[in-house]
């Protein structure tokens, strides 16, 4: 039992062991913090207090028993009623009327009306108004009132109420108590003279807009006529509606007369006529210029000139027009259908009337006319196909072979056969067969299908075709695509680029009367381009590159054939580059317009073709960046350009990297910083202090051994800094910092070793000054002592001259994609880690620590399971 314990007890040390060295782990590699500004403690606002505001209130605080209950001085009280008083005057002499008889009334809705009585019988015209309606105190009672006098022209007053400005007075000014409101009464003899006057003033406007030259002497005379007939009746007129009946009729006179114009059109319509298709048939308008056809009439209009020759129906002499609009009655949807084409041709089937109007190019006159459409009086259809009857009985095809149906119609009564036109036949199908509606063609893609064929004017006059077809497979296939194909047209309805559309590939697979002609692509390279059959965009690139596609017979999976094609970019993208270095911003901000200059050019349009990227950050949650392409159909010269934009998360500091969809020209990514503070000033304060030490820095030039101390003031300033404004410092100019003081600690060995000889310049032919790399390079990379692993920089972080290799295989491990909250590294080749300094000496020990304690557990194991098979095999 001791023995079994023993056991256990080493196990379960071993186990405990395991779970430490776990544990210390999870301590020794924390997840990267995220960074994080200064939280400053804004300070005290001071209240001041004033006679009549309390410490309370200025604070936003109240106090019980403050508040007054007293009214705001110039607040205005509303009254519920007001006194309103009107009087009747004479229009001339201001004469009051005393015998005038005022009624008032009132509405809730403006819709229905009811008597108010006066305040008196003995004081007519005197009211008192209530303001709103007492049961429903939200609405504001309306009023309007009439005055009548024996002599005078009744008076209709205007509809009121107490809240909005009217014709009698202004609710939002000061109203007296009591309203007095003066209507002046004009008499009936005046208001006779003024509609009089009025009423001979309109005639003769009407006469002149008329035009009497724009008539024939006959019409001239008559409408002359109607006027003095108008003018007349006016004259003698005894009251204000015998003039209006006067005016109304005498414009209606004068309305009846044509114009010259009107004549001349009319004679033109009595020249259109309607010619057969076998010219055997010409139909002309009657004396209305009405055009009677029927719906089986086959042919053309036609309109001659006064000396007889023919108007060309070629659209530059004449423009023919005769639409049929219907109405839906139960969506009021409209349905326009052509009863006359723009050449003239008739294809109309509706029954009825029908306007229509042909331009004259040489007069530049519209001439109208009439199409009268009529049944043909068809009782029955029949079809026959290649010259045999197939009425309502089976044909056999051999795949998909074209057939045509010719239609023709019996008239009732008679033993005549017409052949039906196209356009006075409906046709519907089914199954596998489809059929052109422009020609009549039919195919079966299948087995078997149909097609029914019945008039416009009356769809139970029908007749059916069923077709059965005998399968025939595909034997070979070939399909033609471009060897090689630009990337450059953007689709922005469909969001991808213009592809290789049906015409530019050919797809023909034999034999023609295949029973199934369709096809399936395969994308081989799906990666680099695809195959998109909706909306007919057919083969769509992704990229550049070569994309292979397997196009295989679905009616045969054995005949089948692969193309390639070869996409390259119009404009490889060749370099690029964010317009700033570090973009600054606030919590809260809209989106930020990022600009990127593609292959030296600012303008997007002028640009590399593929202008976007895959976005890496090296924290989270404080900006992120979008690209968008974006398309204009209706321009040609601006196909498409590219939108980035950059949204704003919480505060921080952020190192951006894009890394470029096209790949073609080995551009190298786009690196740039975002720095999100939580408010302006704090914001302004970072920069002014970033911007100080830059100068500082960038002030240092060739580095001497006179140059120590501004070096030295430098490094105090930037260690000076706070962790978020050290992350704002740009790269490039801390690279310099930091070659500087590795060229400043040579510069003094060298010194030393030449007896303090001042400063000894280093063999030719290397370079040891830090430079600034406007592409995200090595920033002061080729420095003699820099290239020495272990070499650091006074504040304990990497030198600048780490080796190359190293520092690049150790960043390109750690990038980490957007969205991940642990993700994320500095994405230089050099690593600049500035806040904790002290980290990376301390990941250089833990390795040796945490190998020590790995290989006690291990032995640990190893002894307890040797005890335990011993135990067992003794």
């Amino acid at each position: 039992m001791r023995k079994i314990f023993r056991n256990r007890m080493m196990k379960s040390t071993a186990y405990i062991l395991l779970c430490v060295l776990l544990l210390f782990q999870g301590l020794a590699f924390p997840a990267k913090a995220f960074a994080a500004e200064e939280h400053e403690t804004p300070a005290a606002e001071t209240v001041e207090s004033t006679p009549d505001k309390t410490v309370e209130q200025a604070s936003g605080g109240s106090s019980a028993g403050s508040a007054s209950s007293e009214p705001a001085a110039d607040a205005k009280e509303e009254k519920s009623s007001y006194r309103v008083i009107i009087h009747a005057v004479d229009s001339k002499t201001g004469a009051p009327l005393t015998g005038a008889k005022i009624t008032m009334e009132r509405s809730l809705d403006a819709r229905s009306w009811g008597r108010v009585s006066p305040d008196s019988p003995d004081s007519p015209g005197v009211y008192t108004l209530d303001v709103k309606d007492k049961v429903q105190t939200k609405i504001y009672v309306a009023y309007r009132f009439d005055v009548m006098m024996a002599g005078y022209t009744p008076y209709a007053g205007s509809v009121f109420n107490f809240n909005w400005s009217n014709a009698y007075f202004n609710p939002h000014g000061e109203l007296p108590d009591p309203i007095s409101i003066t209507i002046p009464m004009e008499s009936k003899d005046d208001t006779l003279e003024k509609a009089k006057e009025k009423g001979i003033r309109d005639i003769q406007d009407y006469e002149a807009e008329k035009g009497p030259d724009h008539y024939r002497d006959e019409e001239r005379a008559q409408l002359e006529a109607a006027c003095a007939w108008g003018l007349a009746k006016v004259k003698e007129a005894d009251s204000v509606s015998s003039v209006e009946y006067a005016v109304k009729t005498a414009k209606e006179r004068m309305d009846r007369l044509k114009t010259r114009t009107e004549y001349e059109n009319e004679e033109y319509t009595q020249r259109i006529y309607f010619k057969s298709s076998d010219g055997k048939t010409v139909i002309r308008p009657d004396k209305s210029g009405v055009i009677t056809l029927t719906a089986l009439d086959a042919g053309s209009l036609y309109i001659t000139r006064p000396d007889g020759s023919v108007y060309a129906n070629d659209g530059e002499q004449t423009e023919w027009r005769c639409k049929w609009k219907k109405v839906d009655p139960d969506t009021g949807d409209t349905e326009w259908s052509i009863v006359i084409g723009y050449y003239g041709q008739y294809t109309g089937a509706y029954i009825g009337e029908h306007d229509g109007t042909v331009y004259l190019s040489d007069v530049g006159r519209t001439i109208r006319y009439k199409i009268k459409i009529v049944p043909g009086n068809i009782d029955r259809l029949r079809a026959s196909v290649d010259g045999k009857d197939v009425s309502n009985s089976l044909i056999r095809v051999n795949g998909s072979e074209k057939k045509t149906a010719v239609i023709e119609g019996h008239y009732a009564g008679t033993d005549r056969w017409v052949r039906v036109p196209r356009h006075a036949l409906k046709m519907s199908w089914g199954g596998a067969t489809r059929v052109n509606t422009i020609n009549g063609e039919f195919r079966t893609w299948g087995k078997s299908g149909y097609i029914q064929y019945s008039l416009t004017t009356d769809p139970l006059t029908r007749v059916k075709i069923t077709i059965h077809s005998n399968i025939v497979k595909p034997k070979s296939i070939q399909v033609e695509v471009p060897k090689v194909a630009y990337v450059d047209d953007w689709n922005g309805a469909h969001d991808c680029y213009v592809g290789i559309r049906e015409g530019a590939y050919r797809v023909k697979v034999s034999p023609e009367n295949r029973s199934d002609p369709s096809v399936t692509w395969e994308a081989l390279d799906p990666d680099v381009a695809t195959f998109r059959e909706k909306h007919s965009l057919g083969i769509v690139p992704k990229k550049a590159g070569t994309a292979r596609f397997r196009i295989t017979c679905n009616a045969d999976k054995s005949v089948s054939t692969t193309v390639r094609v070869n996409f390259k970019y119009r404009n490889p993208l060749k370099s690029a580059r964010a317009e700033k270095n570090v973009y600054y911003a606030t919590v809260g901000d809209g989106p930020i317009h990022l600009t990127i200059i593609t292959n030296g050019q600012r303008d997007s349009v002028k640009g590399a073709t593929e202008q976007r990227f895959t976005w890496f950050y090296s924290i989270a949650g404080v900006a992120s960046v979008r690209d968008t392409v974006k398309y204009d159909p209706s321009s040609v010269t601006i196909p498409r350009w590219v939108e980035h934009s950059i949204t704003i998360g919480g505060p921080g500091v952020v190192d951006v990297t894009g890394i470029p969809y096209d790949t073609s020209g080995n551009c190298p990514p786009v690196r740039f910083k975002v720095v999100v503070s939580r408010n302006s000033s704090t914001l302004d304060r970072n920069r002014a202090a970033v911007e100080r030490v830059e100068r500082m820095i960038n002030a240092i030039g060739e580095v001497t051994l006179e140059k120590k101390g501004q070096i030295e003031a430098a490094r105090a300033a930037f260690n000076a800094l706070t962790d978020t404004q050290k992350d704002m410092v740009d790269d490039a100019v801390y690279a310099k910092l930091v070659a500087a003081e590795l060229r400043l600690q040579e510069l003094e060995r060298l010194k030393d070793m030449n007896g303090g000889g001042g400063n000894v310049l280093p063999p030719s032919g290397e370079d040891h000054g830090g430079s600034d790399s406007s592409d995200g390079g090595d920033p002061g990379g080729g420095h003699g002592a820099g290239n020495k692993a272990g070499t650091a920089a006074p504040d304990g972080r990497q030198g600048a001259g780490i080796e190359k290799t190293k520092a690049t295989e150790r960043n390109q491990a750690s990038v980490k994609p957007s969205g991940n909250p642990n993700g994320g590294v500095w994405m230089h080749e050099i690593d600049l880690e500035r806040k904790t300094p002290g980290k990376i000496v301390k990941e250089k020990k833990i390795p040796a620590a945490k190998m020590l304690l790995l290989l006690f557990i291990v032995a640990g194991l190893i002894t307890a399971g040797a005890v335990d098979r011993y135990r067992k095999r003794y």
